[in-house]
């Protein structure tokens, strides 16, 4: 009975590339760097803000300009938190 319990509250696991590497929380408004990596724009922001103009994870120049909105990313992850409530309290 546990077993059937948690599958109704816990039904999948959400997508890792949904997930901001900074924040560990589900992006709303995820934008690229140029090395390809995603990230939430409020969380990079911060980040940029404190350190210095400096991506996270190549620790080479990275400033705001240089952002570009994951426009797929941002319509995946709203399609699945629509077919899948339950990741909203994620």
């Amino acid at each position: 009975m546990a077993a059937c319990f948690e599958k109704e509250m816990y039904p999948g696991e959400i997508p890792e590339y949904f997930i901001c590497p900074i924040s560990m929380e589900i992006m709303q408004d995820p934008v690229t760097t140029p090395n390809g990596v995603s990230y939430e724009r409020r969380c990079l922001e911060n980040h940029l803000q404190r350190n210095g103009e400096i991506d996270p994870l190549t620790r080479k120049q990275l400033t705001v300009d240089m952002l570009r909105p994951n426009k797929s990313l941002c319509a995946a992850i709203e399609d699945y938190l629509k077919k899948n409530v339950w990741a909203l309290e994620y």
